[in-house]
């Protein structure tokens, strides 16, 4: 057999000892690497996805601008649907509109007496007040982004609805802005994926908008029923924004999803749960190729070892075997100095005494000599037994003392149970973690442990004899009454197959708890704010900024009201709100003096008002104060650098906690530091139109005929944007650019600018090239598109003659055409070296005259239109000084 053997024993013993911490230490590093792997790997994916609704939510909010953009213009476009011919002027007025974005399909007014007007002049089938679309900006009140389903039940376009308010806030009308949802669908389509993912756009109702990637489940049929449980998922996770899931489809996916916070929808990305444990596969591979192969060696070493240790053994066996046959002339022939060598030479030492003793044993005396030297061996072996005996006692009691001091040393509470579940030992720790006395704590039952637990004892009583606890988090009550939270692990201890005996440790973890408490509300105020900032860094107007943070606020907290208010004059000038009870407040002018949220304001700091204590009601807060809808004002003052520049107030049914206030804190001061940007970036931009101005007169100086010319280019200009109904950005782009158009004749000698009578060709020549110096001069100013366009294009023709030749361009860009009508305007009723100036009717004609070839025609028609309607505004530009204050483009 094989135990028989010393060598197999070795052999065996040495690849146990070597295969144990082999063992261990492979399943350790696979088991942390597998769980590090697969958490990593979906970290990763779900930040993926997160970003990608990010993106995608941005594309919202920019274009929801556009549309908030043009539907501050409703005043003028009630002004056009009275007109004569206002549903001309407004259609057209819509379809100018649609050069402000490449984006926008059509727009369209929809009033509450179902007037509909459009920028494609078609009307829609049926009453447009019964869609969808126009009732949804009715019930929110604000805009509002729908689906519009075209064909086949799928939709094609989704639609921006904002209603617009008369002068008594009520809704006259809604303004519909289509936008191409395949255009949505593209962007989101282009998501990296690879080959074997699934990504789906999904309502907050389940619905699946699109889905990219399905080929790869199977069949038609199959992929019906898959959706779903697709939607059933989309359902499921309707109340979390962010996180993963399980679905089994045609194999086990993950799902990883995030949300649009504008529109609800969710972006969902299925990966096959394989793709994810791909590389785990690998790793146990190679894992289980390197321990077969040092399990080999050691086996071949232990066999090599083996050979070297049994070989004396085998010479003392065949030795000691031949001794027992009588043959006493037997010598063991082994050279080594060890243990082994020495057993050698104790054993032919031996065969000699033994040959001795033989012949001695044939006389008593011989016999009597033995005996008395084998009675001598007894008592030495006797006396060694003795003293090892005495030196394990020894260590015995040493072992004792070193374990009771580590137990006496150690934070945590150890405790030992008997057979019959009473408290046999413990450590002085019980006195610290469970406020106890500790011999009142000794021979107690576990049945009697009841009193310190919060929650079902029994329960958890059970579970300690029936299994091993593994870091069980548990709630107790101590001596003081105090509730702590400890960490608790046992050890059951069987004899022959019963219990005799459980071993456990506490250990109190109630700061570790409160810690990682404190830690994720933290992390769930940063996020707030994160997602309020988002908003209010791409604000470029105070109102707006005000605004989009009380709108931010109102959104990811829960609270009725929340406003801030200017400090304008020692008074409170409301300037944004937001909220439930936002139609309770005043909007009137508060003083600081007449009611006490103006506290915050004198002292700059922060007041938190409990109605009917700390705060009693004003004219100015009667009617929200007797709506009972909130209890608690809170208070926050707004301030950059020392100075109060408003407060925030913030009104609630509960009081607000401490994380709370370092929300509306951090807002707070963000809204100040931006409002405080946004005040020095218009100082600066003033100051950088003024010089400007500066260098387009001092160009003009050189020409007395000349002189003002850009300055009153730039005002026509001004004024054809703002009839079109363009953005605000868009009219100081184009008032910038018609003060700078002739830059470039800073390169042109005086003599051929101011030379009275015809010019040469040469002469025409260099005229023609100022376009190309001034956008040369301008090129590394880092000037926008639409000033770079107007100073080189601005005597381009609407046909696309004209100069610089040496330039293509497919059509003229828009800013060119309305600055190249203006230029046009001003140099025909102005008198110049050559010609007198003619009068701004003959030039009004001219203008008509050469629209469709030299001129754009719908800009010769809004100037035609601006001149007829409203003289004297033209009338007043051609007098104007050569540098006066620039147009207003309130």
């Amino acid at each position: 057999m094989f135990l028989n053997s010393y060598r197999k024993k070795l052999i065996g013993l040495f690849t146990l000892i070597a295969m144990v911490p082999i063992i261990l230490f492979a399943v350790s590093v696979y088991t942390r690497i597998n769980t590090y792997i697969i958490e990593e790997n979906i970290k990763a994916k779900t930040s993926f996805i997160e970003n990608e609704a990010e993106k995608l939510d941005i594309w919202f909010m920019t274009n929801e601008e556009k549309v908030k953009d043009i539907s501050v213009n409703y005043p003028f476009i009630k002004e056009l649907m009275a007109e004569e011919d206002g549903d001309r002027r407004v259609n057209e007025y819509l379809s100018s509109q649609l050069t402000s974005s490449k984006e926008i399909l059509s727009l369209r007014v929809v009033m509450v007496n179902s007037k509909e007007y459009s920028s494609k002049r078609l009307q829609s089938i049926g009453d447009p007040r019964l869609k969808h679309d126009y009732i949804n900006a009715l019930l929110k009140k604000e805009l509002v982004w729908t689906l519009q389903e075209v064909n086949s039940g799928h939709p094609s376009i989704i639609t921006a609805s904002v209603p617009f308010f008369g002068v008594t806030g009520e809704i006259e009308g809604v303004l519909l802005v289509d936008f191409s949802f395949d255009g949505i669908l593209n962007r989101i389509g282009e998501i990296k994926r690879d080959d074997k993912s699934v990504n789906y756009v999904l309502t907050k109702q389940g619905n699946i908008l699109s889905g990219f990637g399905k080929e790869i489940i199977e069949s038609r049929n199959v992929i019906d029923s898959y959706e779903k449980k697709i939607s059933s998922l989309a359902v499921k996770t309707v109340a979390t924004d962010v996180g993963t899931e399980n679905i089994e489809l045609d194999k086990e996916y993950l799902a990883f999803y995030s949300t649009v916070p504008s529109v609800d929808w969710k972006i969902m990305s299925l990966i096959p749960k394989s793709e994810i444990y791909n590389g785990i596969n690998v790793l146990v591979k190679y894992a289980s190729y390197i321990t077969a192969i040092t399990l080999l060696s050691i086996v071949i070493l232990a066999m090599l070892f083996s050979k070297i240790f049994s070989e004396p053994l085998v010479k003392l066996k065949n030795g000691a075997i031949e001794i027992q046959k009588g043959n006493y002339d037997y010598k063991f022939d082994i050279k080594k100095e060890d243990e082994f060598g020495q057993v050698a030479l104790a054993f032919n030492d031996m065969v000699s005494k033994l040959k001795k003793s033989h012949e001695d044993l044939s006389n008593n005396n011989a016999m009597l000599t033995d005996a008395n030297e084998q009675l001598q061996k007894i008592n030495l072996e006797l006396e060694a037994s003795y003293e090892q005996l005495k030196a394990t006692t020894d260590q015995l009691n040493e072992s004792e003392q070193r374990f009771r001091t580590l137990l006496g040393n150690i934070d945590d509470l150890v405790w030992i149970m008997d057979r019959d579940l009473n408290i046999i030992f413990t450590n002085d720790q019980v006195e610290t973690v469970l406020r106890t006395n500790k011999e009142r704590f000794l021979g107690r039952n576990l049945n009697e442990l009841t009193n310190y637990i919060i929650g079902n004892g029994e329960t958890l009583l059970n579970d300690i004899v029936e299994t091993d606890l593994d870091n069980r988090e548990i709630y107790i009550t101590n001596g003081y009454k105090d509730t702590i939270i400890v960490e608790a692990n046992t050890k059951r201890v069987y004899e022959n197959n019963k219990l005799v005996g459980i071993h456990g440790v506490i250990r109190d973890i109630t700061e570790r708890k409160k810690m990682e408490e404190s830690i994720i509300k933290r992390n769930e105020e940063l996020i707030v704010v994160n997602r309020v900032s988002k908003g209010l860094t791409t604000a470029m107007n105070i109102e707006t900024l005000m605004q989009r943070a009380v709108d931010g606020i109102i959104r990811l907290m829960n609270i009725s009201l929340c406003t801030i208010r200017q400090l304008e004059d020692n008074k409170l000038i409301l300037k944004a709100f937001s909220g439930a009870a936002s139609n309770l407040i005043t909007s009137e002018d508060i003083p600081i003096a007449e009611d006490d949220i103006g506290e915050a304001a004198k002292t700059g700091k922060i007041q938190v008002l409990e109605i009917g204590k700390q705060y009693h009601k004003s004219k100015y807060t009667e009617k929200l104060i007797d709506s009972g809808r909130i209890s608690y004002l809170s208070v926050l003052p707004i301030k950059a650098r020392g100075k109060i520049s408003g407060v925030m107030v913030v009104g609630s049914k509960g009081k607000l906690d401490k994380g709370e206030f370092n929300v509306l804190a951090s807002i707070t001061n963000q809204i100040a530091l931006i409002t405080e940007n946004i005040s020095l970036y218009q100082g600066l931009k003033n100051n950088y139109l003024r010089t400007i101005e500066t260098l387009a007169a001092a160009i003009e100086a050189k020409d007395e005929y000349t002189e003002g010319h850009s300055n009153r280019v730039a005002k026509y200009s001004v004024e054809i944007a703002k009839y079109m109904g363009m953005p605000k950005k868009f009219c100081e782009e184009i008032e910038f650019a018609g003060i700078l158009h002739d830059v470039g004749k800073i390169g042109i000698k005086d003599g051929v600018l101011t030379k009275p009578g015809r010019l040469t060709e040469r002469e025409y020549e260099m005229i023609r090239m100022h376009p190309v110096i001034g956008s040369r001069i301008l090129e590394g100013v880092g000037f926008s598109d639409t000033i770079m366009n107007v100073i080189k294009f601005h005597h381009k023709r609407y046909d696309l003659k004209g100069y610089p030749l040496e330039i293509y361009i497919e059509e003229l860009p828009l800013e060119a055409a309305i600055v190249g009508v203006a230029d046009a305007f001003d140099a025909m009723t102005t008198s110049r070296a050559y010609r007198s100036a003619i009068t701004p009717e003959e030039a009004i004609e001219e203008l008509i005259r050469n629209k469709e070839a030299q001129f754009n025609p719908y800009i010769v028609d809004i100037m035609t239109d601006i001149y007829r309607r409203n003289k004297k505004v033209i009338e007043t530009i051609m007098h104007s000084d050569i540098i006066s204050e620039r147009t207003s483009l309130a």
